[in-house]
């Protein structure tokens, strides 16, 4: 359900919102691509089963592990080039900010927030949050590129991925 979900959004999107720079990168998946769809998949499945109040960081490092795991599987391959999307690189104070970092706190802004809780409820207005992003970012600049052809092939995938880590988080909760 959650997958037809998503799969007509994508059908559904237009390129019309797309910046010149998007179209340069269109057919190229990038780790924020792939977590656009993830938060997405979370986003529905923790609507219908209740959202949970796990903290950002905790959802970091397990994401971080799912992830590391994830992308070196061989039926993954795809995505190889993105295995090292929580590997900082080199720099002055401890290197840059790995693609992960600059997702979950640039660009998502997530790990601005408490929880996952506070993330996904924050109202549009207040111009962060889950519906503010998805309505700025995912729906017009992500689900074009992942209606492709080439990157379409591989949402199943990225499906598969959004599972293991709705399934993490309800573990998670169970522990507590």
């Amino acid at each position: 359900m959650i997958r037809e979900k998503i799969i007509d959004c994508i059908n559904k999107s237009t390129d019309e919102k797309l910046h010149p720079i998007d179209n340069r990168f269109i057919e190229t998946i990038h780790y924020s691509d792939v977590m656009d769809i993830v938060f997405f998949y979370l986003s529905l499945y923790l609507k219908d089963k209740g959202i949970k109040r796990m903290s950002t960081s905790d959802f970091y490092n397990i994401s971080e592990v799912i992830w590391n795991k994830w992308s070196r599987e061989k039926k993954n391959k795809k995505f190889s080039h993105l295995c090292e999307a929580y590997c900082t690189g080199p720099g002055p104070m401890g290197g840059t900010a790995s693609s992960a970092e600059m997702y979950l706190r640039y660009h998502a802004n997530f790990i601005c927030f408490e929880n996952i809780q506070e993330f996904f409820n924050c109202p549009k207005t207040a111009y962060c949050g889950w519906n503010y992003y998805r309505d700025n970012q995912i729906i017009p600049r992500t689900l074009p590129k992942w209606r492709r052809a080439n990157n379409f092939k591989k949402i199943n995938q990225v499906f598969e991925l959004a599972e293991i880590i709705c399934q993490e988080i309800e573990n998670h909760e169970v522990e507590k």
